[in-house]
């Protein structure tokens, strides 16, 4: 098949992540996909450019000038994908949901060619959070007619299915679709040993870490202040290993120098993706201290694919993933007694740790957590399309 996929993200974080893994997906599967985007997943400098570009036009003007700049790109990009559709001439447009950006949906009722529309976070419900909306209504409406008007609406999780329902939109048809791994780059064959060995980490040391990029909520500092308030460090070889960067980062090495604990705690600073393997397998015990209610956490996954004994936050989408003492340990959201106390006993329970790392694992293979799966079910879905979605799309 040939696939259109269309983004207006700057490719940086997961999101540059989710994009290329679902490209290469489909393409490993022989399918043909032409990427359209201010950003492309491949390593086209030209549009490098225009993607620092954007991201530095979004720095400096006001809230309110953005928005607009974001509505007006579908006048370009609308324009653009119907001239790509012509020349490529693709079965459906894949495309990833970005604020303000309903070209998609415009250009697959004008040309009858099908959209599969993926949706990581409900973004207007973010940003009215964070204060980052000015043109409140517009953005609800728009998110509500593009997420209702898609061919498909795929849901990284049933409760971002569900907040987007409440919301209001009313899709032709939903499902849901998981983050996904590779699993012949996250493997439990991926050794850890010259990454403890770089940070003098020693076979004794109980290694705890997270992974990612670092922003306010994922919890660097409900981590950092747990531990060392509760003593973790008191008589036991037990390290901390922060693997990334992100904005987070400078305020929680200012937290462990407060509390004392810096020299058990390891900040690597940024780290290749294909380096991310090994430096999750450096890990004993692998934590996800807090989490977003709605998403689908690309690094739980991949704990799970390298067989890590992984402490997460007990709540509805991560239980679409891990379920306690099964295949992890789960602790209610914001409980420091409760995160403490999983670690602690994963400490001191070694073969609970592998017993959980190996059920994690498993997980994988029965659920299918793969981005070549995920790829597979949409082509199976557009040859499975009801006559009415069909129909619907040029309402």
């Amino acid at each position: 098949m040939k696939i259109l996929y269309h983004h207006r993200t700057r490719m940086d974080d997961a999101q540059g992540i989710h994009i290329t893994e679902m490209v290469n997906a489909f393409e490993k599967l022989g399918h043909q996909v032409r990427v359209f985007s201010l950003v492309s997943a491949e390593k086209d400098l030209s549009r490098k450019k225009k993607g620092a570009l954007w991201a530095g036009i979004a720095q400096q003007c006001p809230a309110v000038v953005y928005e607009l700049l974001e509505l007006g790109y579908n006048a370009y990009g609308l324009i653009s994908l119907l001239h790509e559709i012509k020349s490529f001439r693709p079965d459906f447009i894949y495309e990833r949901y970005a604020m303000n950006n309903f070209c998609g949906v415009l250009a697959s009722k004008k040309s009858g060619i099908p959209l599969f529309l993926e949706v990581n976070a409900p973004l207007y419900r973010e940003k009215i959070q964070h204060g980052k909306l000015v043109l409140r209504p517009v953005a609800e409406a728009i998110e509500n007619w593009t997420c209702s008007n898609a061919s498909v609406l795929m849901t990284v999780t049933a409760v971002l299915r569900d907040i987007l329902l409440r919301q209001g939109v009313k899709p032709h048809r939903s499902e849901v679709i998981p983050n996904g791994i590779d699993p012949i780059v996250f493997n439990t064959s991926v050794s850890g040993e010259h990454i403890r060995s770089r940070f003098s980490l020693k076979p004794q040391h109980t290694v705890v870490g997270v992974v990612g990029w670092f922003r306010e909520w994922h919890g660097l500092d409900f981590l950092i202040r747990t531990c060392a308030e509760k003593g973790l460090y008191t008589g036991r070889n037990v390290r901390l290993l922060f693997v990334g960067d992100g904005p987070a980062v400078e305020d929680a090495r200012g937290l462990a120098r407060e509390l004392g604990c810096e020299q058990y705690v390891h900040f690597t600073g940024p780290v290749a993706r294909t380096n991310i393997p090994s430096y999750v397998a450096a890990l004993d015990i692998a934590v996800q201290p807090r989490v977003t209610e709605y998403a689908s956490p690309m690094k739980v996954i991949e704990y799970m694919a390298l067989g890590k004994a992984i402490v997460a936050p007990r709540q509805p989408n991560i239980e679409e993933l891990l379920e306690h003492e099964k295949n992890s340990l789960l602790f209610e959201p914001e409980n420091r007694d409760q995160l403490f106390n999983c670690i602690m006993t994963l400490i001191d329970d070694t073969k609970r740790q592998r017993r959980l790392g190996a059920a994690s694992t498993k997980t994988i293979r029965e659920r299918g957590l793969l981005w070549e799966n995920n790829a597979r079910r949409v082509v199976e879905w557009i040859a499975k399309m009801p006559i009415d979605i069909l129909e619907n799309r040029n309402d």
